[in-house]
């Protein structure tokens, strides 16, 4: 009866350590596609518009977009996705659990902070929050290089709300030039 009991014990311990190990392979960093993908579902089945400033060298234009391609607008977000098999243990993850009064009512809040280990990794850092409600925000810095050019860039997103994609690139020949776009989700009826 002992021997039994032992045998089944060691084979779930053996189930166990096996499934541990399975899991400490995966890539569990937040996905921002699938965040993404959730965001394009929630602004394509919505009356949404698209309101836009862009800044540019200097110049600002500002571009009420009616029917916009949401996969387009939000690729950038799409892109920045940390979650793929080969950013496995690319990044330091740290993380709390705060209480934000900023509405008027508690609600609780995640917030995680990923910052890449290596400078080459091109996103460097990635910022969630992620409230009881179903709210999100990302922040991302991002810098590429190559013997071309440079780019620099920070973005935010805020579900149901907008984004802003501020960053200045630079290629081997020519002068730095730096760009700003601010987003707006706008529903239709309202006004800005």
């Amino acid at each position: 009866m002992r021997k039994a009991a032992l045998s089944g014990m060691l084979s779930l311990l053996f189930l166990f350590s096996c499934s541990e190990q399975k899991e400490g392979n995966r890539n569990l960093y937040f996905s921002s596609a699938l965040c993404m993908q959730n965001e394009i579902r929630h602004l394509q089945e919505g009356d949404f518009f698209l309101l836009k400033e862009i800044t540019y060298k200097g110049k600002k234009e500002l571009i009420q977009v009616n029917k916009p391609d949401w996969e387009k607008e939000l690729k950038p977000f799409v892109d920045a996705d940390i979650s793929l098999p080969g950013l496995t243990h690319a990044y330091e993850v740290d993380s709390a659990l705060i209480a934000d009064t900023s509405s008027g009512k508690t609600v609780r809040c995640t917030v995680r902070h990923y910052t890449a280990k290596e400078k080459k990794t091109a996103v460097q850092k990635l910022s969630v929050w992620q409230w009881e409600n179903g709210n999100t925000r990302l922040s991302v810095e991002l810098k590429k290089s190559n013997s071309w050019f440079s780019l620099e860039q920070r973005m935010d997103y805020t579900s149901g709300t907008g984004y802003t994609i501020t960053g200045k690139q630079k290629m081997t020949i020519g002068d730095p030039a730096g760009y700003n776009i601010s987003a707006r989700f706008m529903k239709n009826n309202s006004t800005p």
